[in-house]
C-alpha cells in the first residue's frame, strides 16, 4: 500500500497512469486499491473524462476503496454527475469517516453555479440525522460559505442546538450560533431559554456566550435567574459576567 502511495509523487511521468490502472485491473487487497485510487486522483487531477473510474469505484464493496474514490472525486470541480454521486454516497454512507469524505470532496468541488447539490444534503441531513453528528459536521463544513444563507444556517443550529439533542451536538451549534448569529433579539430569546434549561453545561455554555457577545446586555438577561442557580458553576460565571 506505501509503494502504491508513492506513485502520486511522480506526476510527472506519462506512463504512470496507464501502469496504476493496470494495477487496478488486476485483483488487489482493499488497502493496496485504495491507496492506488488516492494516487490515481492526484495524477489526473479532475482531468476530463476521468472521473467515471472513480465514480464506478464509488460501487465497491470496500469502505477504504469508497473513500478513496470520493476523495478523488474532490478535482473535479462543478462536474454535476460527480456532485449528484457524492451526495448520494454521503446520504448512504455506513461509516462517519466516508461521509465526511464525501462531505469534504462535495464542498470542494461544488461552485456557486452548483450550490444546490450543497443544500439539498444539508436539507436532507439535518431532517433524518436524529442523533446530529453528521449535521453538525456538514453545517461546520458549510458554514461562512456561499451554501446557505445566514438566516438559514441559523435555523438549522437553532435545531441542533434544541434539547433533543446531546450536550456535545448542542455546545458546537451553540459555538457556531455565536460566530454567525448577530442579531440581538435572537440571542435575548436564546439566552432566556437556555438559563432554564435542565443541563447545567447549557446554561454555563449559555452565560459565557453572554460574555462573549458584547452587543449583549449582561445585566439584564443574568440578574433575574442568578437568584436562582443552583449550580455553584454556572452561579459563579453568572456573578463574574454581571460585574464585568
Amino acid at each position: 500500500a506505501e509503494a502504491a502511495r508513492q506513485l502520486a509523487r511522480h506526476t510527472d511521468n506519462p506512463d504512470l497512469q496507464l501502469a496504476i490502472m493496470d494495477l487496478l485491473s488486476r485483483e488487489q487487497p482493499p488497502r493496496v486499491k485504495a491507496a492506488l485510487y488516492r494516487s490515481l486522483g492526484e495524477i489526473t487531477g479532475g482531468a476530463s473524462g476521468t472521473e467515471q473510474q472513480f465514480l464506478d469505484a464509488l460501487g465497491d464493496e470496500s469502505p477504504r476503496v469508497k473513500e478513496a474514490a470520493a476523495g478523488a472525486l474532490r478535482y473535479f470541480k462543478g462536474n454535476q454527475q460527480v456532485l449528484q454521486a457524492l451526495r448520494r454516497t454521503a446520504m448512504q454512507a455506513d461509516t462517519i469517516s466516508l461521509f465526511r469524505t464525501s462531505v469534504n470532496s462535495l464542498v470542494e468541488a461544488a461552485d456557486s453555479a452548483a450550490a444546490g447539490a450543497v443544500t439539498s444534503l444539508v436539507q436532507n441531513v439535518v431532517s433524518s440525522d436524529s442523533s446530529g453528528h453528521r449535521a453538525i459536521y456538514l453545517l461546520q463544513t458549510v458554514a461562512g460559505q456561499e451554501f446557505l444563507e445566514r438566516d438559514e444556517l441559523i435555523n438549522y443550529l437553532e435545531l441542533l442546538a434544541g434539547a433533543n439533542y446531546s450536550y456535545g451536538i448542542r455546545s458546537a451549534a451553540l459555538d457556531l450560533l455565536i460566530s454567525f448569529d448577530n442579531r440581538q433579539e435572537r440571542w435575548n430569546r436564546r439566552i432566556e431559554q437556555l438559563l432554564a434549561d435542565s443541563d447545567p453545561r447549557m446554561r454555563l455554555h449559555a452565560v459565557k456566550a453572554v460574555e462573549n457577545l458584547s452587543f449583549l446586555d449582561a445585566e439584564a438577561l443574568l440578574q433575574g435567574t442568578m437568584l436562582d442557580e443552583y449550580d455553584g458553576r454556572v452561579y459563579y460565571e453568572m456573578r463574574s459576567a454581571v460585574r464585568e
